[in-house]
C-alpha cells in the first residue's frame, strides 16, 4: 500500500514540476522581450530619434516575429517595425512588414489600421497611387464601420492631388 502512495506522490510531484518549469525556448523568449523593452526605453528616451538605436530596435522586433511567429506579440512587433521604418525613410521596408501582417495575422486587433497604414505609405512615401487606392478601398468596402473607413474614403477622393492643389481647393470651399 505504501508503494502505491509513493508512486502517486512521485507522479503528482513530477507533474507539478514539469508544468511549472520553463523551457529554454521560453527563457529565450522572455529574455528577448525584456531586451526589446529596454531598447524601446533607450530609443524613446530622448526628443530626437537615434537612427542606430531605431535600426537595432527594428532588428529586434523582426527577430522576435521570425522566431516566435505564433506569439501574439509577433504582429505587434511587425507593426512597430513598420512605424519606425516609415519614420526613418524606409517606406519599402515598412510596406513589407505590413504585408507580412496582412498575409499572416488577419485576426490581429490592428489589422484594419495595418491596411490603412500600408495605403498611406504607398500614397505619401512611395507615390504608388494605384496600390494606395486598392488598400484604401479594402478598408472602405470590407470594414465600412471601422473608424478609419471615413478617412480612407477621404484619402481616395484626394489621391494624387498635391499639397498646393489641396490648399487651393480648401480655400475655394471657404
Amino acid at each position: 500500500m505504501k508503494i502505491k502512495y509513493f508512486f502517486i506522490l512521485i507522479i503528482i510531484v513530477g507533474t507539478l514540476f514539469s508544468c511549472g518549469s520553463k523551457t529554454e525556448s521560453d527563457t529565450k523568449n522572455e529574455d528577448l522581450k525584456n531586451q526589446i523593452v529596454e531598447k524601446e526605453k533607450e530609443t524613446y528616451s530622448s526628443d530626437s530619434l537615434n537612427l542606430d538605436l531605431a535600426n537595432e530596435l527594428i532588428s529586434m522586433y523582426l527577430t522576435y516575429a521570425n522566431e516566435y511567429p505564433q506569439d501574439s506579440l509577433a504582429p505587434e512587433y511587425l507593426f512597430k517595425a513598420a512605424e519606425i521604418s516609415m519614420n526613418t525613410n524606409k517606406a519599402k521596408n515598412a510596406v513589407d512588414y505590413l504585408t507580412e501582417i496582412e498575409n499572416n495575422y488577419k485576426n490581429y486587433d490592428k489589422y484594419v489600421a495595418c491596411i490603412f497604414l500600408k495605403a498611406f505609405i504607398l500614397e505619401n512615401y512611395l507615390k504608388n497611387f494605384e496600390d494606395a487606392e486598392k488598400y484604401y478601398s479594402i478598408v472602405v468596402e470590407q470594414y465600412p464601420n471601422h473608424p478609419l473607413a471615413q478617412d480612407a474614403e477621404a484619402a481616395i477622393s484626394f489621391l494624387g492631388i498635391d499639397d498646393e492643389e489641396l490648399i487651393k481647393m480648401f480655400q475655394q470651399s471657404m
